[in-house]
This record gives structure tokens, sequence and C-alpha cells, in this order.
């Protein structure tokens, strides 16, 4: 059976808890017994004063009445987990033809809406190419995301900067380190370099053609090796 909390005014003096507290218990003499006297503010001390004087327990202190989503009848019919790539719940959202997908925990728990115009503000906002950052994430969900597969892998997790080989390959050479992400395209001379450079993962783009050598050179130092179909900019904005 559900509480009811019977508050007087903010800030409550000595008759608004006096009034929660009488109009509380006939309540509960006259109904279902449910109902339980609540302050939303300090009692003050004459306040009490008078509930010692007389032998009353304080109401229960509520800090806020503001409804949290759980106090709400919210029903859903699907959701995604929070480890979804962002990519999968658009395809969620056209093949139930909804703009807004509830995010749940492993428990099924509600964490959050991701919408529509969410995701469409978070992939047209601009971004420089140059600081490209990639937070901690697993193998297996980057490839899901980049629909790619997965041709050496020596870490679960990568994160670091990413680097799009745009720039001269010795520019971007003095530049990255072992922690990084490398994105380049058909070009194996700069794959193995990048590779050689002892990088934490390198995406090989635009369905580029990938040699025996540098999936061998891959695994020799280490690095985790991906190729998948899109460009290199749409790898970078995913």
């Amino acid at each position: 059976m559900n509480q009811i909390y019977v508050i007087g005014h903010k800030n409550p003096d000595t008759d608004s808890v006096c009034s929660a507290i009488g109009y509380a218990e006939f309540l509960n003499k006259t109904r279902d017994g449910r109902y339980i006297p609540a302050v939303c503010g300090e009692i003050n001390p004459e306040t009490k004063f008078a509930l010692e004087k007389f032998g009353a327990s304080a109401p229960q202190y509520i800090e806020s009445v503001v409804p949290n989503i759980s106090d709400l009848p919210f029903t859903y019919k699907f959701s995604a987990k929070s480890d979804i790539p962002a990519i999968e719940i658009i395809a969620m959202m056209e093949d139930y033809n909804v703009r807004n997908i509830p995010i749940t925990d492993g428990a099924g728990k509600l964490m959050g809406l991701m919408s529509e115009h969410g995701l469409a503000q978070a992939y047209v906002s601009r971004q420089s190419i140059s600081q490209l950052l990639l937070p901690p994430i697993k193998v297996d969900v980057l490839t899901r995301i980049l629909n790619a597969k997965v041709l050496s892998a020596a870490r679960e997790i990568i994160e670091g900067r990413v680097y799009i080989s745009i720039d001269a390959l010795h520019v971007i050479l003095s530049k990255i380190t072992k922690n990084d992400v490398a994105i380049v395209g058909d070009d194996e001379p700069s794959q193995l370099a990048l590779i050689s450079a002892g990088i934490a993962a390198l995406i090989i783009a635009d369905g580029a053609p990938v040699g025996d050598r540098v999936i061998t050179a891959a695994k020799e130092k280490g690095v985790t090796l991906i190729a998948t179909n899109l460009d290199a900019f749409g790898v970078g904005k995913m």
C-alpha cells in the first residue's frame, strides 16, 4: 500500500505541524491507515517544545515533493541497454517508428531517455577533426558501431586521441603516442609506419585492402587492427 504524506506549509510553524499531525491521525482513524504527518522544512524551537511537552513525535522530514520519474506511471514496451551503441538505437527508432528510446541498466532499471532530437544534435555538432577523442570503449562495441571487422585484437578496450591521416605522415608520427588511434585509407606504407610507431589501434577506412604484411605487423607490435567500409570522416563522426 502506498503511503500518503500530510504536509503543512513551507517553513512550518507550530499550527502547521500540529495540523499535519492531527489531520493524519484523523485520516488513519477513519480510512485505511496509510497517512504520515510530515514537514518540508526545519522545525523551530517553539514547535519542538510543544511536541516534547505533549509527548508527540516530530513529523517526518520531506526534503522535496518534486515528482521523480519513478513516481510516474511510466511503462514502455521496448528499451535499449546503456552499453548499446547509438547507431543501434537509431536502427531501433526506425524499426519501431518512434522518436524516443528508454535506456536501462542490466537490471532493467530506467536510466534515461535517448531522443531523436538529442541524437541529431550530437551528430550535426561541429567537431575539430584534429581534436577527436575516443572515450574508453570495448573493441567489439566499436566494431559494431563502425560495422567493421577486427583483423588483430591486441586490446579489449581502447581510448585516446584519434588522428585521421590527412596530414603528412611525418607530422602525425611526431604527435601520435602508444595510447592513440589512427585512421588511414588505402596507403600501405602509412599503415605500416603507424603500426611501427606502436599505437593503440589502427582503423583502415573506406574498404581499403589490408595486406598480410600489415596484419602480421599489427600482431607483432600489439596494435589492434580494424577494417571498415566507412570513409575516414564517417569513422571520425561515429
